[in-house]
């Protein structure tokens, strides 16, 4: 594996597709991908695709384009809470957390 990114290195290591954000389209997640991910608890896999703004831009660019993306960047650099504090949904068969179609009025209810 090349040095040069280690975020593309990592997704083919864990997930065998080239990027993390394939990662909701890799299902069923084999068990070595499903150990990994809660092995490491640390890191918090999430699912922006529920706003559409967040494919106006190609590449690493979606947090600007996409309120609900940026908020939640915002949230976690500010007090650094859970993304189930954030108003983020993780479904029970799922490793990656998402924003629920009423997060704009989670989020209306966290920021007060």
């Amino acid at each position: 594996m090349g040095h040069k990114n280690k975020a593309l290195n990592l997704s083919q290591l864990i997930l065998q597709t080239k990027r993390l954000g394939q990662m909701a389209e890799a299902k069923p997640h084999s068990e070595r991908v499903n150990n990994w991910v809660l092995n490491h608890k640390h890191l918090d896999f999430i699912d922006v695709s529920a706003d559409k703004r967040a494919f106006i831009h190609n590449g690493h660019s979606y947090f600007r384009s996409s309120p609900w993306t940026s908020s939640d960047l915002i949230l976690l650099l500010k007090i650094k809470s859970s993304p189930k504090y954030r108003g983020l949904e993780r479904k029970a068969d799922h490793l990656y957390w998402s924003f629920p179609k009423d997060y704009p009025k989670k989020l209306k209810t966290l920021v007060k």
